[in-house]
């Protein structure tokens, strides 16, 4: 997994142009460390994003601007210091864009509101893409996909860790494990693979720490 520090402003950026699609479903492994302001999971477009938003300083809940302008966030919260699993879906219903947010394999909410197109553009982690609101988290398994996952898919890939073979539909996964293919240890410098999609993997900026994984990922995909 990968340590972001706000104090060190550290994110990672795409090395192409991202560009955002609906339907969809992004999910990811989060264990926040700090959270008195509002932290960026990621953005690529002010309507195409996802933040911490903080209750306390030992509390979040996950707040998602996907394919509209105004956020949902989450009733229950992420506690500091602790493992989570996130997955958000979209997809359009009526003149709206309807989201159901899962924290921990449960739909904590489902709500519809009027859409948005987002604009293609970079895709940021751990910061908005105007040098702010950098994250303070370990962060692993990031995916997306370009279809709306079902509860059982979503309580598959949380109940086996991410050792799970939900490929279908899969367009992008970045493990951020601290270990590549060959077995060698990454050190922070290079770049973080998206091993579904080639064409966008990631650059670290202000070297983003790898750490040991939570996790027992399986190794699948294209590097």
């Amino acid at each position: 997994m990968i340590t972001f520090v706000s104090s060190s402003s550290q994110y990672l950026t795409s090395v192409s142009t991202f560009s955002p699609f609906i339907p969809g479903t992004v999910c990811f492994w989060v264990y926040p460390t700090l959270v008195t302001l509002s932290r960026y999971v990621f953005q690529a477009d002010p309507s195409f994003l996802v933040r911490l938003s903080p209750g306390t300083a030992t509390i979040a809940k996950i707040s998602a601007i996907l394919y509209r302008n105004s956020t949902t966030t989450t009733s229950n919260i992420l506690t500091v210091n602790t493992l989570n699993h996130v997955a958000i879906t979209w997809e359009t219903s009526g003149s709206n864009t309807l989201i159901n947010i899962y924290i921990n394999a449960v739909l904590d909410i489902s709500e519809a509101k009027t859409s948005n197109i987002p604009a293609s553009g970079t895709l940021y982690i751990g910061q908005t893409g105007s040098s702010g609101n950098y994250l303070d988290a370990y962060l692993e398994d990031l995916r997306f996909y370009n279809r709306v996952l079902l509860l059982g898919e979503v309580e598959s890939i949380y109940y086996s860790r991410g050792n799970d073979e939900i490929d279908y539909g899969l367009l992008n996964r970045w493990p951020m494990a601290e270990e590549t293919y060959d077995g060698n240890t990454i050190t922070g410098t290079g770049v973080i693979k998206d091993y579904i999609n080639p064409g966008l993997h990631l650059t670290p900026a202000a070297s983003p720490v790898y750490s040991s994984s939570f996790l027992k990922l399986r190794r699948k995909g294209n590097v």
